[in-house]
């Protein structure tokens, strides 16, 4: 996840030493930083937690980041209509 990446150049901790505070390894710290990997809710929580950040800042990307945010699918808002 790059804005994870992006967060972990703020807070400066190392990738080793990230992954040992929430108990994984390090090439799981960079699969995700990198997108190769998925973040779970779960794994999203103890990143933030050793991040020192919200979920919320972790996983939405920052306002201006130069990056085009992404409609959402026509399909998904009509059945957002329909609940």
């Amino acid at each position: 996840m790059k804005r994870a990446a992006a967060h972990q150049v703020r807070a400066a901790p190392p990738q080793v030493e990230l992954a040992q505070r929430i108990g994984i390894i390090q090439s799981i710290v960079s699969a995700i930083e990198r997108d190769v990997l998925k973040l779970s809710a779960d794994m999203a929580v103890r990143l933030a937690q050793a991040l020192d950040v919200t979920t919320d800042e972790l996983i939405q990307p920052k306002a201006g980041s130069g990056k085009a945010a992404r409609k959402p699918s026509r399909k998904v808002l009509r059945r957002l209509e329909q609940i």
